[in-house]
């Protein structure tokens, strides 16, 4: 029995030790751990910096594509006239809006290029012009060839003037028994700066006692006052 108690007694300080060595590895393993876990964060720093490279070739990209839209852009500026409607927006200043038939048009410069010979057109304001130049040099669109059906009244009883006051009122009575007509009317017509002087002549007459000087039909209209004609007794 005694030695039995000995035995036994071996056995427990033999135990003892082992598990104190287990409990000491198993500490080595916890800090062995910790390092790990220190080593994993190390990578993902890097990974960062990797990102950051990324964001940068990304920036790049986006630069060039912007580029390319604002080139096309400049090389649609360069069109022909600007598109206008008649009775619509203004033209720029020194333009006007060129719609034969008073419909869709272009926007086209004022110009004096009239050479005062007489085509008479209606323009799109319901007013005749001596011809398509003298329209366009009055910024009126042309609507038909030939004189307004339907002329724009003045003069008569009143005076009532043009609607413009670069219009002109034609005093045409026709015929000398025109002249006795007191508050004669007429009809407004746009006229050139200066008139054509083709022949020897004009062969209009103005109202006058006993007869008022021949003039062009041009220079007629232009002077205001009553006239008559053609009058074959005029030089021509």
């Amino acid at each position: 029995m005694r030695w039995l108690g000995v035995v036994l007694a071996l056995g427990a300080l033999a135990c003892g030790s082992d598990t104190g060595q287990t409990t000491g590895g198993g500490g080595s393993g916890a800090t062995s751990t910790g390092s790990t876990s220190s080593s994993g964060g190390a990578t993902s720093g890097t990974g960062g910096a990797g990102a950051s490279g990324g964001a940068a070739q990304g920036g790049q990209g986006g630069v060039g594509q912007g580029g390319d839209p604002t080139g096309g852009g400049g090389q649609g500026g360069g069109g022909g006239g600007m598109a206008c409607t008649w009775g619509g927006a203004p033209c720029p200043g020194g333009s006007f809006c060129d719609a034969p038939g008073c419909g869709a048009g272009t926007c086209t410069p004022i110009t004096s290029l009239d050479d005062g010979n007489k085509s008479p057109v209606c323009g799109c304001d319901g007013v005749t012009y001596w011809n398509a130049a003298t329209a366009s040099d009055h910024g009126m669109a042309m609507a038909s060839p030939g004189v307004c059906p339907i002329e724009v009244f003045c003069g008569g009883f009143g005076n009532i003037p043009c609607p413009k006051n670069d219009l002109f009122c034609a005093f045409d009575v026709k015929v000398q028994g025109g002249c006795a007509i007191s508050d004669a009317s007429g009809s407004c017509w746009g006229m050139p700066a200066t008139c054509s002087t083709v022949g020897f002549g004009g062969d209009r007459r103005l109202c006058g006692s006993p007869n008022g000087a021949c003039l062009y039909e041009c220079d007629a209209i232009k002077s205001g006052q009553t006239y008559w004609g053609p009058d074959s007794t005029c030089p021509m």
